[in-house]
């Protein structure tokens, strides 16, 4: 592929908002893309730091590990008050908590990750 702006240079990688092919004059490496000198660089700084944002707090953001635990929670004290039995309720409830359990601990390994 031949860079957008110099026809005989060839392009070493693509630029993360206009997908035009850049040659090392014409490219800035913002690290997790690059970008045309001076005509995207402001766009995909943007886009960086959107994507980082959105992985910061994907999975996390609704906190359904709370709901998860919170729910698991009262079908087994249903089950237990209520029908005072070892049945289905009970099941149930321990597999939402196993499962808000999870989420909450993929959750904080995320958040460390970030």
């Amino acid at each position: 592929m031949k860079c957008f702006y110099h026809q005989e240079k060839e392009a070493i990688g693509t630029c993360k908002s206009c997908c035009k092919g850049l040659c090392s004059d014409c490219a800035v490496d913002l690290t997790k893309g690059l970008a045309c000198r001076g005509h995207c660089e402001q766009y995909v700084r943007a886009l960086i730091a959107l994507v980082d944002r959105n992985i910061k707090f994907s999975g996390g953001g609704t906190k359904l590990y709370i709901f998860n635990l919170l729910f698991g929670a009262a079908l087994i004290t249903y089950e237990l008050f209520v029908y005072r039995t070892l049945g289905v309720g009970v099941v149930l409830g321990a597999g939402f908590i196993v499962w808000g359990l999870s989420s909450l601990i993929q959750h904080r390994r995320r958040a460390k990750d970030v």
